[in-house]
């Protein structure tokens, strides 16, 4: 992926608009992309070279194999590990605490042994002629599961509660909401951290409602009386992957010292 990597950032640095060199790395490229990999000369896609190295860049970042300096989300996997210079000492703690054999070669051998007794359970099953687990063309099939009839004491009582919800607006649920929780004051400004104005509440409620229910600003702006202009600038001032996650921790600490919660 490296060597498709350079020749990409090669591509984009030179002068000219050039082909994809006829010895670019193809490993990458899987049975999904080959049929888009060649214009009608039989020259090498540049389009879907690029696709094609970017979806597999994206697959390594999420699994960990590749991953980004300084970033939170894309860091080294063993950033989260304890540093090898500090192992010895905190080795035995964690054996303790996960009750795990000291000796990685007993662990090791008490996996296997797990390992092969599932792996015989899975034979016997699929063995039977009952079961809904089966080869079939050397694949595993999973046979769907049939749902059971619902009871009718069960649509009736569902019936008898749904009659006696009040029907609440969601508006109006958000605003109630925020003022018991007070969530929205988390969500501060990007440029100075200053708590939203209470005149520009309307448009942030109605900013998370758009989001929220994938109406979008421009149809959000149509439904109500608010200018579009103030939602967009709403949303990208005060609507950001760190407020929002403060917001929603807010929530659920509210939520978790309720005395339902806590019963």
């Amino acid at each position: 992926m490296l060597r498709a990597l350079e020749v990409i950032r090669a591509l984009d640095h030179a002068p000219t608009r050039r082909p994809v060199p006829t010895e670019a790395p193809m490993a990458l490229v899987t049975d999904a992309w080959r049929p888009y990999m060649r214009e009608p000369d039989g020259t090498i896609s540049r389009r879907y070279y690029e696709l094609c190295t970017l979806w597999n860049l994206r697959s390594a970042l999420r699994a960990g194999n590749v991953w980004v300096g300084h970033s939170r989300r894309y860091t080294d996997p063993a950033t989260y590990l304890i540093p090898p210079a500090e192992w010895p000492r905190w080795r035995p703690e964690v054996v303790r605490q996960t009750g795990t054999p000291s000796q990685g070669l007993a662990r090791l051998e008490a996996r296997e042994a797990e390992l092969d007794s599932a792996i015989a359970e899975v034979e016997r099953l699929v063995g039977r002629t009952d079961s809904h687990v089966r080869i079939e063309e050397d694949r595993l099939v999973l046979s769907p599961l049939e749902a059971e009839a619902r009871p009718a004491s069960a649509t009736a009582l569902a019936d008898r509660i749904a009659e006696r919800l009040p029907r609440v607006a969601l508006p109006e649920l958000l605003i109630e909401v925020d003022a018991w929780t007070h969530f929205s004051q988390h969500c501060v400004h990007a440029a100075d951290a200053a708590t939203l104005r209470p005149a520009l509440l309307p448009h942030f409620y109605a900013s998370v409602l758009a989001h929220a229910c994938n109406f979008g600003l421009e149809q959000m702006a149509s439904l109500t009386d608010l200018a579009y202009d103030h939602l967009a600038w709403c949303t990208t001032w005060h609507l950001r992957e760190d407020t929002l996650k403060a917001a929603v921790i807010a929530l659920v600490n509210y939520h978790h010292h309720l005395p339902l919660s806590q019963s």
